[in-house]
């Protein structure tokens, strides 16, 4: 990335090389980055196939029914009778087609679609801030002045994962006093 501009057109805002690699040395690399932001969104684990296991196995459990009533009956006869009957009924379902494909089967796959959408958004939208603290915090290293850049990017990478980045890169940068974490 020698030379390469970070959105001026002066000469005070090329980005030097050398710099530019000993901060990305000194810092998290953007696997880590990303696997953070993943965790403070709740996207670094997929529940999604053990709630479709367990809905195959669901059908395994068969449905119970139970009927309870009474029937009575008359004969006409010479003497006449009344007889009443208990009745019971029970049965036992299973819906062994759930096995294979259950409805809920298309809302995981659904579900799962949306997922990697959402973690392909954050996976991008956390490269480009991290690149770009990297880009801001080395032209701020080199002319030796504040970068406004450099610290919008870190407030942003902080939001995105929840404060990891400040205390990873609390080494490089200036550190702010700890909010209890």
């Amino acid at each position: 990335m020698a030379d390469a501009q970070t959105g001026g057109d002066d000469k005070a805002e090329e980005v030097d090389a050398e710099i530019y690699a000993r901060l990305a040395r000194a810092v998290p690399g953007p696997q880590q980055v990303v696997a953070a932001a993943y965790r403070a969104a709740g996207l670094d684990r997929n529940p999604l196939p053990a709630l479709a296991h367990r809905v195959h196995l669901a059908a395994l459990i068969p449905t119970i029914g139970l009927r309870a009533g009474e029937d009575a009956t008359w004969h006409n006869v010479d003497d006449p009778t009344i007889s009443q009957v208990a009745v019971f009924d029970v049965s036992a379902t299973w819906q062994l087609g759930r096995l294979v494909v259950d409805p809920v089967d298309f809302q995981v796959v659904s579900a799962t679609l949306a997922r990697n959408r959402e973690r392909r958004r954050l996976s991008t939208r956390v490269l480009r801030l991290y690149y770009r603290w990297l880009a801001a915090r080395a032209v701020a290293e080199r002319t030796g002045r504040a970068s406004t850049r450099a610290d919008e990017a870190a407030a942003e990478l902080d939001a995105w994962t929840e404060g990891w980045w400040s205390l990873e890169t609390c080494h490089v940068a200036k550190c702010a006093p700890s909010s209890g974490r």
